[in-house]
């Protein structure tokens, strides 16, 4: 064989070389996006799987709510506030528990805790007061509320003896009442709850 036709052969087999490599390429990306893609497929029906659990409990939990049994204010929020925030799209890590809050009453300063803040994009979003199931809510759980809500600058509060849940708007002269659900109404008013207090 001349020398031309060794370069010749050699330029063939690189060609060839060339051109499989290239196919079997076009082969594994095939078989890699195929994979990501049945991943994805698998990812996506095991989300569904899960939203539509976590809707099956949710529901289960508000058909019950109004079976529940509250001992104390601790049972009000262990029952009914900790599951009612999980349901509305909050984590644990966007719940914060007996906060420490800096409120005026007359000249005295003053630092109790509020029962519960929620937390929405890094900041605080609403306070939550809870109350035993004896006890109505009245214009002094209204104010103690509202002065959690002023001293930590927020607009919209929440007070709940566990029969009975109520927000507010806090306003400069008077507050504005933006729902009202017993907690018979939970289930029927779950889209207005979600809407009003969820994440």
């Amino acid at each position: 064989m001349s020398l031309e036709g060794g370069i010749l052969l050699s330029l063939c087999l690189i060609i060839l070389f060339l051109v499989g490599s290239v196919i079997l390429n076009a082969i594994l990306i095939s078989k890699i996006l195929k994979t990501k893609n049945q991943e994805k497929e698998t990812r996506n029906s095991l989300y569904k799987a899960l939203h539509s659990a976590k809707n099956g409990i949710r529901e289960q939990w508000v058909k019950s709510i109004s079976d529940n049994i509250y001992r104390n204010e601790i049972e009000v929020e262990f029952k009914l506030i900790f599951p009612l925030l999980l349901f509305l799209g909050y984590s644990p890590n966007d719940l914060q528990i007996r906060v420490n809050v800096n409120i005026q009453v007359g000249r005295e300063k003053k630092t109790p805790a509020a029962d519960w803040i929620v937390w929405k994009d890094g900041k605080p979003y609403f306070v939550i007061e809870a109350k035993k199931p004896e006890q109505t809510i009245t214009r002094e759980v209204l104010d103690q509320a509202r002065s959690y809500a002023y001293g930590l600058n927020l607009n919209k509060y929440v007070v709940t003896n566990g029969k009975k849940i109520e927000v507010y708007i806090r306003g400069n002269e008077f507050d504005t009442k933006i729902l009202e659900v017993s907690d018979e109404q939970i289930e029927d008013q779950w889209e207005n709850i979600r809407h009003v207090i969820g994440k």
